[in-house]
């Protein structure tokens, strides 16, 4: 083995000869039994595991402890640093990482819901809906945990970049409240007239027509997604199919059903926040922040955007946009980094860091296995193989195999020239059993 593979950033002096290194690489080789693997035992919850045996995990976790122990005891001034990583390091990491954002979905639900609650609410202690903006934003969490489940029991693993599905759940889900309350609202005197079913039968025969085809589509395109042949994409587009499946289901009942609730209350004169206090009279009631927007959505479109001079600008524009995205994408270059799905104060981004410093020419080892064949007849192939590897330099940095040994080893001292010299099977066992 040429033990200068594991030195990174190399000095030699004028004769070639290493005077000094930055750095040293060094390898442990865990055992596997390959039949005694039960994933079940081993899997993580971030669908990353590698194949191990429950023993092989335990010791790699001791080596982890070990050397996390290590490195905090050392001395951070000292220039001397000691990186780390073993196989169960980035399912580990990813899995743990999975809901460090939860602190970031609950601020950003927060905000969704304040949204939500100025949009459907008008300005009065009667009229704010809390009770709608609230159901609303429950659908899309329960539409969220419904899909796992429902993925979950088909055999779909959860992974590290899932965690973002409830963030697109939630456009989905708030975009069909309104949809719903905008149909609502805008029934004629006469039809506001009837029953409280008979109204939302009618907002819902136009609401119910656009969110079924906006969710269909969005089913669609994820369900496609879902043929990739990148495990990791197939499984967020299958469970990103899923929850909005689930999504359009609890909004047009959960939702549909907190809504007529809460008309209920309104014609009960009841306080949104105390169900207790009933009010003597109608409270008064001021427009909500929505309708604010029709008149000015309404000069911009008439006064400024339907105008000749802007419809010009308008086509202009979109020509412009659509060649810098054409010149954009004829330099798309596909790249995947697995350091992206990993905190970057982990102890698996600074060891992948150093090695992609001082080790930038080394890839993934890779290894190629003989079973049972005919050694003696087949020496002149594996020959051949070996050759044809060593001729991939552009992606084969170097080629390790017994072939080699073993042929100096019959050339030195038994003057046999393989592959060129034929071994019979009996030849073939004795010199291998010497060799060995």
């Amino acid at each position: 083995m040429q033990y200068t593979q594991l030195l990174g950033g190399v000095v030699r002096n004028e004769s070639g000869v290493i005077v000094a290194a930055s750095s040293l690489l060094s390898q442990w080789m865990v055992h596997v039994n390959f039949s005694a693997v039960d994933m079940d035992l081993v899997g993580n919850d971030g669908g990353t595991a590698d194949w191990a045996t429950g023993q092989g995990l335990i010791w790699e976790q001791s080596f982890l402890d070990t050397m996390g122990n290590i490195t905090s005891s050392l001395d951070h001034s000292n220039t001397t640093d000691v990186l780390y990583e073993a196989s169960r390091s980035f399912g580990d990491i990813s899995s743990s990482a999975m809901f460090q954002d939860i602190l970031k979905i609950a601020c950003g639900v927060f905000l969704t819901f304040i949204f939500v609650l100025l949009v459907l609410s008008k300005f009065s202690c009667l009229e704010i809906r809390i009770i709608p903006a609230g159901a609303g934003l429950a659908c899309v969490g329960l539409a969220f945990v419904s899909a796992c489940g429902f993925c979950s029991a088909l055999g779909i693993f959860y992974g590290p970049v899932h965690t973002s599905l409830p963030f697109l759940l939630m456009g989905i889900g708030v975009d069909d409240m309104f949809v719903i309350m905008a149909c609502r609202n805008n029934l004629n005197e006469s039809q506001k007239k009837k029953s409280l079913a008979e109204q939302m039968g009618l907002a819902l025969r136009h609401a119910g027509v656009s969110i079924t085809v906006t969710s269909f589509t969005d089913i669609v395109a994820s369900t496609i997604g879902g043929t990739t042949i990148l495990p990791a994409l197939e499984s967020f587009c299958l469970y990103a199919a899923a929850g909005v499946f689930f999504t359009f289901i609890y909004q047009a009942t959960f939702f549909v059903a907190f809504l007529v609730l809460d008309e209920q209350r309104i014609a009960k004169q009841k306080n949104p926040f105390l169900l207790c206090v009933t009010h003597g009279k109608p409270a008064p009631s001021y427009k909500s922040v929505a309708p604010c927007s029709k008149p000015i959505i309404n000069f911009i479109y008439s006064k400024i955007i339907l105008t000749n001079p802007f419809k010009i600008l308008v086509v202009v524009a979109t020509f412009c946009f659509t060649g810098f995205c054409v010149v954009g994408l004829t330099k798309l270059r596909q790249q995947f980094d697995p350091k992206w799905f990993l905190p970057p104060d982990s102890h698996l981004v600074k060891f992948l860091d150093a090695r992609d410093r001082w080790y930038s020419d080394s890839g993934q080892e890779a290894h190629v296995l003989l079973g049972r064949l005919n050694y003696s007849a087949e020496l002149p192939h594996i020959h051949n193989l070996v050759k044809e590897l060593r001729a991939q330099r552009d992606i084969v940095k170097d080629v390790n195999t017994w072939y080699d040994g073993f042929r100096r080893y019959l050339n030195f001292y038994f003057f046999r020239a393989i592959p060129h010299e034929e071994l019979s099977e009996d030849d073939f066992s004795l010199y291998l059993g010497k060799y060995l």
